[in-house]
């Protein structure tokens, strides 16, 4: 009879299998922290999605109102002003005597206005002072600061003024009206401010703009997505347009929750819907400022 021989098994010591469990955990421990790198990487644009725009249940009725094509949106309050309602002073700055209504002037700098002696300024019948905070490039898309800003801001809060600040936007997605929004924030550095945070988003009227071919849904998702971030920052988002913008591009009922300014050329502010401040010369000839600037009231309803 043969014998019949058997294979042992080796036995693995104890520090063996320690050894074998504990390189399980490292690779494991690796895996995961590339997973939460990756989730991190990409968490700014899953938490952040473009605005969205409300969808009407119809396209909303127009009308012909000083020869614009108006859209009737039933949700935003009428502008009441006539022409009865302002006068102009020797100074070129213009006065409001509508009842029920009080106005306060303002003027609005940059860089462009060059250099300003506030102490003049502070001489003016003046109230308020909206002062460029940085703009982005129409071509390369680069955000700059504007140069005069902290000389500005100093200068207007030094002057006793209200103080606001704009930025000059020229940005094509919601992410990039997002990083000029930050921007504007780490200027600020959590400054108090007694007037609104505004975009401005504005036409290049350059061939070679980088945002030529924008269109107005496409403005209106910037500019929410700028004003929402601003206003969870806890400051007040003011968007500025024209007549052209707020006829033709702007949807107004969807950035109705902030505040309108008007830039209108005029005696008289004639924008079919009411806002808050008018923008009514790019003109003015003040003391301690050297080259034209624009002027400015804000309304207040009794």
């Amino acid at each position: 009879m043969a014998a019949v021989h058997t294979r042992r098994r080796r036995r693995r010591s104890p520090l063996s299998r320690l050894y074998r469990r504990y390189y399980y955990l490292f690779w494991a421990g690796i895996a995961l922290i590339v997973l939460l790198a990756a989730v991190l990487l990409i968490r700014p644009q899953l938490s952040e999605p473009d605005p969205a725009l409300p969808v009407p249940e119809k396209d909303p009725e127009t009308i012909v109102y000083d020869g614009w094509t108006v859209k009737l949106y039933p949700d935003l309050p009428l502008n009441d002003f006539e022409p009865r309602d302002f006068t102009r002073g020797d100074n070129g700055m213009l006065y409001c005597t509508a009842d029920g209504v009080e106005a306060e002037r303002g003027i609005d700098v940059s860089e462009h206005n060059g250099v300003i002696d506030w102490e003049q300024v502070a001489e003016l019948d003046l109230d308020f002072a909206l002062i460029r905070i940085g703009y982005r490039g129409n071509t390369e898309g680069n955000i700059y600061p504007d140069e005069q800003f902290e000389a500005n801001y100093a200068g207007a809060v030094n002057a006793g003024l209200d103080v606001g600040v704009y930025f000059y936007s020229q940005s094509l997605t919601a992410d990039e009206a997002r990083d000029e929004a930050q921007f504007v924030l780490d200027t600020l550095d959590e400054r108090k401010l007694t007037c609104p945070v505004v975009f401005d988003w504005e036409d290049a009227e350059s061939e070679i703009a980088r945002t030529v071919d924008m269109t107005g849904e496409e403005i209106t998702t910037v500019t929410l997505a700028f004003c929402r971030k601003i206003a969870r920052n806890g400051y007040e988002p003011m968007v500025y347009f024209n007549k052209e913008f707020g006829y033709r591009m702007y949807d107004l009922s969807a950035i109705s929750a902030y505040t309108f300014w008007l830039a209108d050329y005029n005696d008289y502010p004639k924008f079919y819907y009411d806002h808050t401040y008018w923008q009514y010369s790019d003109e003015g000839v003040l003391p301690g400022i050297p080259n034209p600037v624009d002027l400015n009231l804000r309304f207040y309803r009794k």
